[in-house]
């Protein structure tokens, strides 16, 4: 029997549905994660790779294209979400395979680096880093002299003012994955999570992505500026009770409300592809001189 490794096509799209509702313990979130991604305008199927063997799809890995800030600069990137394995070809190498031809294949393309959440003991083997980003917090009081915001629904024509709000508030943040003018990355297909804009005179000065429920959690916060981000706070907190933001310490809003915290995972990892920004990055990280980064997920992950 021999392994064939090579690019999706559409008729392999059933199969890999398939692949990953088995591969993760018959859930579906993995398969409509990648349903959802090659909605994106960067996805690329070169990079979507399958491996086959006697006409039987038993892998597949995806690598998706973003454009990431990174040390203050634009780099392109990858993020390897989801692979997976058929369960009765699990431990027998065919992972590690997929993840070579994709690095190869990425480096081909000059992207500069592989990213990914995952499992500690695994992914070093192919040359990834641990602790390289993870998550930022920040917990802020509502001042209840702020001016309160009109909030409204996400709409198309808002998209060119929210890729301008997402540029002054995370534009310095290491490794925040750059949105699109496509409503596919600014509206979440959780109908539990909601997407607003907020409003001053008319003129866009916030955006949220917010998980309702009993407690609700802000898992996106963008703000013009610091007078902006305090009355969208008032806002979102009509009671006056804090509110913990998903803010980093090189947010722009931060600077106005307060300090946040970053903490870097063990799972959150990166492979270099070719020698120069990553080494640079993981160099001031590991030196303290830089806080680690934090990506704002795509909306295709907030299914779970």
């Amino acid at each position: 029997m021999s392994l064939l490794l090579r690019p999706e096509t559409p008729a392999d799209f059933a199969a890999i549905a398939t692949l990953h509702v088995l591969a993760f313990e018959e859930r579906m979130e993995e398969a409509v994660i990648v349903a959802l991604l090659r909605q994106r305008r960067d996805y690329d199927p070169e990079l979507s790779l399958v491996a086959e063997l006697d006409g039987q799809v038993v892998g597949h890995a995806l690598f998706m294209p973003y454009r990431v800030r990174l040390l203050n600069t634009e780099i392109r990137a990858v993020c390897l979400a989801p692979i997976g394995i058929h369960p009765r070809f699990q431990k027998q190498g065919i992972g590690g395979k997929l993840i070579a031809e994709g690095h190869r294949i990425a480096q081909q393309k000059q992207y500069a680096f592989s990213f990914l959440l995952g499992h500690t003991d695994y992914y070093p083997r192919f040359g990834y880093r641990t602790h390289l980003f993870g998550s930022a917090a920040l917990t802020v009081a509502p001042d209840s002299t702020a001016d309160l915001l009109q909030v409204k629904p996400v709409r198309e024509s808002y998209l060119v003012a929210l890729v301008d709000l997402w540029q002054r508030e995370e534009a310095n943040v290491d490794f925040a994955l750059m949105p699109s003018l496509s409503l596919v990355d600014w509206l979440s297909p959780n109908p539990m999570v909601k997407a607003e804009v907020y409003l001053k005179h008319g003129a866009i000065v916030g955006y949220t992505r917010i998980q309702i429920g009993e407690t609700p959690r802000v898992l996106v916060f963008l703000a013009r500026n610091a007078a902006a981000a305090k009355a969208m706070v008032a806002t979102l907190s009509p009671q006056n009770q804090p509110i913990t933001l998903p803010l980093h310490p090189l947010s722009a809003s931060a600077q106005g409300l307060g300090l946040p915290k970053a903490e870097a995972w063990a799972a959150a990892m990166a492979c270099p592809l070719v020698a120069g920004i990553l080494d640079e990055y993981i160099a001031q990280v590991t030196s303290g001189n830089r806080p680690p980064g934090r990506p704002i997920w795509g909306t295709a992950f907030e299914l779970a």
